[in-house]
C-alpha cells in the first residue's frame, strides 16, 4: 500500500471514548469522499504512536527520577553537567516528531 495517509477505523463507536467520535452515521457506508477525509475523519482520529521511541522517553523520565540529587540551589534545567537530564532534555525537543506518526491515524 502507498499513500500520504493510512486509516485505520472501526466503525464501533460504543467503545469510542473520545469526545469528537468520527461520525459515521452521517457519511455514507459505501463511498468516502476525499472531503469526508479530510474534514469529518481526520480530525476525529488520532495519529499512531512509536512505541519504541515512547520507551525511550519514558526510560529516561524514570532514569532521571530515580538518579536525581537535589540541590537546593539549582533546578534541573540548569544543572548543565548531569548527563541524565541533559539526554532527557535532549528526547524531548524531538518528542513530538519521534513518537508521534501523524500518517498513520486510528479511530
Amino acid at each position: 500500500m502507498l499513500s500520504d495517509k493510512f486509516f485505520l477505523l472501526s466503525t464501533d463507536l460504543g467503545t469510542n471514548e473520545s469526545n469528537n467520535p468520527v461520525p459515521f452515521t452521517d457519511l455514507n457506508p459505501y463511498e468516502l469522499t476525499q472531503q469526508d477525509y479530510i474534514k469529518r475523519i481526520e480530525p476525529a482520529t488520532y495519529a499512531t504512536v512509536r512505541g519504541e521511541n515512547l520507551l525511550k522517553v519514558l526510560n529516561a523520565i524514570i532514569k532521571v527520577l530515580f538518579s536525581h540529587v537535589h540541590n537546593p540551589a539549582m533546578d534541573i534545567e540548569n544543572q548543565f553537567a548531569y548527563k541524565d537530564g541533559n539526554s532527557l532534555k535532549l528526547l524531548r525537543e524531538t518528542l513530538e516528531n519521534d513518537i508521534l506518526n501523524k500518517s498513520i491515524r486510528i479511530n
